[in-house]
């Protein structure tokens, strides 16, 4: 997201052979760290339809045994605010098989010198208000990454104001899904 990497010369390594399988760029191809917020989204959709998208199209070289532990991490982050808005749109009665992965990052850039937090998600559940009406339940899948980033000289309060906003936007896209007012 802007920063400098935690490892500065990872490799990914064979844990029962010990070869090196990949390493990092070399220091001379350094760039900002910056993902966008497009290849964000498009990670946690193919992360999270791993199994349903053809071969050809999945993360180059993945395998669901290798992917699950980052997917069980995901479902667990600490940035809760699909359930948060869930229980504020009161839908946690009318949805049934709930599946949510996301993460998010926040902090301050040392790059841009501001407060940021960017949050990612893929969500996807059965709707079954439709059956009210006679209608068939429906499945509602929706994938976003949202960014969003304060400079207000008080760390305190930025985070407070970027963490209502963050949930306050996620809130408002999963009304404007379940509601379908998209067009």
């Amino acid at each position: 997201y802007g920063e400098a990497p935690l490892i500065n010369t990872p490799e990914l390594v064979d844990s029962t052979t010990g070869q090196v399988l990949l390493s990092a760029a070399s220091v001379t191809n350094r760039g900002p760290n910056s993902i966008s917020a497009y290849d964000l989204t498009r990670f946690i959709t193919m992360l999270g339809w791993h199994y349903h998208i053809s071969q050809n199209a999945r993360l180059p070289g993945a395998q669901w045994n290798s992917l699950e532990s980052v997917v069980r991490g995901m479902g667990t982050d600490i940035a809760r605010y699909v359930d948060a808005a869930i229980e504020r749109l009161g839908l946690a009665r009318v949805i049934k098989s709930p599946v949510i992965i996301s993460k998010a990052g926040w902090g301050r850039s040392s790059i841009r010198d501001r407060f940021e937090i960017t949050y990612t998600a893929l969500v996807q559940f059965i709707d079954r208000r439709p059956q009210r009406s006679g209608n068939p339940a429906k499945i509602r899948t929706l994938a976003m990454t949202l960014l969003a980033a304060k400079d207000l000289n008080n760390a305190v309060r930025e985070e407070r104001e970027l963490d209502a906003r963050m949930a306050t936007e996620v809130t408002d896209i999963l009304r404007v899904v379940v509601t379908e007012e998209l067009v």
